[in-house]
């Protein structure tokens, strides 16, 4: 009876927001996430990396959970209230991970490595290349 009661793993997918790779972004996430069966993708609703999370979410299939940030309410914080936000909800699940596509340089996905550990969040990091200057889509 292996395997009967397997658990969703509630799979973090962030980074930084001007990757557009979809094709290396697609390849990498199939190999983290080759021996998992029912997945649940947690995006935080921005472009770059948060776009492609939710596009690969749809072409799997895979129940999306979008955390969008309260641009109006928390102002400047409201990345960084998201983020926690996202953390803590995917804290609450036995099996769950972060797979962060970081370019070095995105102080938000940054941030999320000090909140994965506060959370006790297991963390894949992703580096990537993102010319420096390029319009965020």
């Amino acid at each position: 009876m292996e395997g009967c009661f397997q658990m969703t793993f509630h799979c973090m997918i962030i980074g930084s927001r001007g990757y557009t790779d979809y094709d290396a972004f697609k390849a990498k996430c199939d190999a983290l996430l080759a021996d998992k069966t029912d997945i649940e993708i947690v995006s935080g609703g921005c472009s770059g990396a948060d776009a492609l999370a939710e596009r690969y979410a749809h072409s799997h299939g895979y129940p999306l959970q979008i955390f969008s940030a309260d641009w109006s309410r928390y102002g400047k914080r409201a990345g960084y209230v998201r983020n926690r936000e996202m953390h803590a909800y995917i804290s609450t699940f036995p099996e769950r991970g972060v797979i962060a596509f970081w370019d070095g340089h995105s102080k938000g996905t940054a941030q999320s490595f000090a909140l994965a550990k506060e959370f006790d969040n297991p963390i894949r990091l992703v580096r990537i290349d993102v010319p420096q200057g390029s319009p965020i889509p």
